[in-house]
């Protein structure tokens, strides 16, 4: 079975995140959205390879928004929505 592509996105819970942002950072900020999915956390490594030639520019921005567990950041709605997506779909194949 192929991992299920969707999660909810409700703008709000973006609009928080990024309503201080400059477009730059919002940018980062959707890339690290979209990235989540796939890699379900980042270390700093990867957030230094998704964000590429940004991430100077745009660390302190989205560290700001960003939690950390352990070795990984990910962003706290995103992380819940996945889960909560991952619930319903067992419960639909159950």
């Amino acid at each position: 079975m192929s991992k299920d592509p969707a999660f909810l996105f409700y703008p709000g819970d973006a609009s928080e995140d990024t309503q201080f942002m400059n477009r730059l950072e919002r940018g980062a900020y959707f890339d690290l959205v979209k990235s989540q999915r796939i890699f379900g956390g980042f270390t700093t490594v990867q957030l230094r390879k998704v964000l590429g030639s940004d991430f100077d520019a745009v660390k302190d921005s989205i560290l700001a928004v960003l939690k950390q567990e352990n070795d990984l950041f990910f962003i706290p709605w995103v992380k819940e929505s996945i889960e909560r997506r991952a619930e319903y779909s067992k419960k639909q194949s159950d």
